[in-house]
């Protein structure tokens, strides 16, 4: 969870950062910041980082999502 939270926080060396998409609604449920799970027709991309995290992420509260640091958000 730190490695998407680095990746969304502008964080992360720009040269390899793989594609996340935003999803914008304002939905009572989740956080402010949702991501897309992507459609996978092969295994390669079902199982992929991105793919994975994609859910839990998507369940955590707003308060851990719009953290400053790094350090807040793993505590």
């Amino acid at each position: 969870m730190v490695e998407i939270y680095t990746i969304l926080s502008g964080k992360y060396d720009e040269a390899v950062i793989p594609t996340v998409n935003r999803i914008w609604t304002s939905n009572i449920r989740g956080n402010d910041v949702r991501l897309q799970k992507g459609r996978a027709k092969h295994d390669l991309w079902k199982y992929s980082f991105t793919n994975r995290v994609v859910d839990i992420w998507n369940i955590l509260p707003n308060y851990v999502v719009l953290c400053d640091t790094i350090n807040t958000f793993s505590a």
